[in-house]
């Protein structure tokens, strides 16, 4: 077990510390958000890539505690040393918020999620917290499928924007680096600037600095496209039609 540093009972290995000004403030930007937008209301929040548990400690212990029977789902395949007694810590401490891990990648995690929403309720998460697959084609992979499972209003807040590219620490500690040549990494930022493209008009921006908040303002799910029937297209004139069921707020 590495060196412990103990804040207020949570264990956090002595030798990092990753965080920048701008995670507290954002992280008290989304609290801002909520309770001006949706005050009192439980609140469903997923957090991909939890590593220690920190911002799922922040989170529940400053802001979700305030929302009895609010929702909190850690995805995280590769936990680190300290992360499990941290989670049954915050599952004590905090009885009235659920909290579950789910130790595996999001890859697989989030497909289930869409599949079930898909067929039945619609989305359902409030806030989507994204700090896990730091190579561009598997965060903008998440970023898609978390839009979907994301409720108008709700928040994506994406990490490491602004991640020094040579920073030794991300290529050494991070497993999708061991696993696959520099040559192959993308910056998570081309991600999220490929995302703020494609989804402009659908989102307001609530934080812009080393980290990317979105405020979900339209969500257009795959049953608004209509592609029309068989018959078009014969004459060359084949036209696609777009039928936008527009929920904002």
């Amino acid at each position: 077990m590495p060196e412990a540093r103990v804040e207020d009972g949570y264990q956090f290995d002595a030798k990092f510390d990753w965080w920048t000004k701008d995670h507290l403030e954002n992280y008290r930007a989304v609290k801002r958000y909520f309770d001006e937008a949706m005050p009192g209301k439980a609140l469903r929040c997923m957090e991909v890539g939890v590593f220690e548990g920190r911002s799922m400690i922040w989170f529940i212990r400053n802001f979700l505690c305030e929302r009895p029977a609010s929702y909190y789902e850690a995805v995280e395949p590769d936990p680190a040393p300290f992360f499990m007694d941290n989670f049954k810590k915050l599952v004590k401490d905090y009885p009235d918020v659920t909290i579950h891990h789910y130790q595996e990648y999001s890859e697989f995690r989030l497909p289930d999620i869409l599949g079930d929403i898909e067929r039945s309720r619609g989305p359902e998460f409030d806030l989507m917290y994204y700090d896990g697959d730091h190579n561009a084609q598997g965060l903008l992979r998440d970023m898609v499928m978390g839009w979907e499972l994301l409720k108008v209003g709700g928040v994506m807040l994406v990490d490491d924007y602004e991640m020094e590219a040579t920073d030794p620490w991300h290529y050494i500690s991070h497993k999708e680096f061991q696993e696959h040549p520099r040559a192959n990494f993308q910056h998570p930022r081309a991600a999220v600037d490929a995302f703020l493209s494609i989804y402009r008009g659908l989102y307001d921006r609530l934080v812009d600095n080393f980290q990317v908040g979105l405020v979900k303002r339209v969500h257009l799910g795959a049953k608004n496209l209509d592609h029309g029937d068989e018959t078009q297209g014969q004459n060359g004139e084949g036209k696609f039609e777009y039928h936008a069921k527009k929920e904002e707020i």
